[in-house]
């Protein structure tokens, strides 16, 4: 019997291994991917304000390019309706619902790890639970996530801001600017209206998208009257103001500048007078 070389066996055994190498390594494609979902729980929002929910998505196969970009959609949980309200998504083969149509963004791309949505002008009837859902497709097998988030709407008590010279002066022009805070960075204008008696009716404001600023000539009977800033937030459904009172001085700079000189001729006057005084006074002594 021809005793069998052990180079020669393992050389016989290659094929094999080979084979079931590549048997694990395609099973491995084959499992579900994991991914990692930092989330946040909750975001509350101010009616009118703008709501981002925060959303990123890490996984290994992320840049694997057997791997599709993959569909996101964010629906609404409905308790008592049979579908649940797709509010956002970026696949051109899905409509979202007609009555949130453009209010509701998915931003970037959820293939590329960012699943975020952006609510430009919140409402109380936005109010509810909402879950984002991607699938990847990936040699035949699907790949899906899931998360939750509650968003929580709240009444407007948000007040514009107004900034004001500490020391206002009769018959000098001041400029007061108001400005808005806008969460999204999104270029949506506000409008801006000024209400005081101490603006006519030819005192024009300079705006901008969040900020505005009036200029004006106040006088001394303007001293403790309102000075009112409103804002209306896009779309024009909600409207906010702030109030502040005019602290006009009871005297200019130059007024005020005016005085040691108006000091120094009173008392002047006074000894010129008390002179004069004591020189009649003497000259009837000696003459009488």
């Amino acid at each position: 019997m021809r005793q069998v070389d052990m180079s020669e066996a393992w050389l016989s055994l290659v094929p094999g291994m080979l084979l079931l190498l590549a048997l694990i390594w395609e099973g491995s494609l084959c499992q579900i991917t994991r991914y990692e979902v930092q989330r946040q729980p909750m975001v509350t929002v101010m009616e009118g304000m703008c709501a981002r929910v925060t959303c990123n998505i890490s996984s290994r196969l992320e840049h694997n390019p057997r791997v599709s970009p993959g569909h996101g959609y964010w629906f609404r949980k409905e308790m008592h309706k049979k579908y649940d309200k797709l509010v956002a998504t970026n696949d051109p083969n899905r409509e979202v619902e007609e009555e949130v149509w453009g209010r509701f963004h998915l931003l970037g791309n959820p293939g590329m790890a960012n699943c975020s949505l952006s609510i430009p002008e919140a409402r109380k009837a936005d109010s509810g639970q909402y879950y984002f859902w991607m699938e990847r497709e990936r040699q035949g097998n699907y790949t899906h996530v899931k998360l939750e988030v509650y968003v929580n709407v709240t009444d407007l008590v948000q007040k514009p801001d107004i900034s004001i010279p500490e020391r206002i002066e009769p018959g000098k022009p001041v400029t007061v600017n108001c400005t808005f805070p806008w969460a999204c960075g999104e270029n949506r204008p506000f409008k801006f209206s000024w209400r005081g008696a101490a603006l006519s009716s030819k005192t024009q404001s300079s705006d901008t998208a969040h900020s505005s600023e009036v200029s004006f000539i106040p006088g001394h009977q303007h001293h403790g009257t309102n000075l009112t800033c409103q804002v209306t937030l896009p779309g024009g459904r909600l409207s906010t103001e702030r109030t502040v009172q005019l602290n006009v001085s009871s005297f200019s700079a130059q007024e005020n500048s005016s005085w040691p000189l108006m000091l120094t001729l009173l008392r002047g006057a006074l000894m010129g007078a008390g002179f004069l005084l004591t020189y009649g006074l003497t000259w009837l002594y000696y003459t009488r």
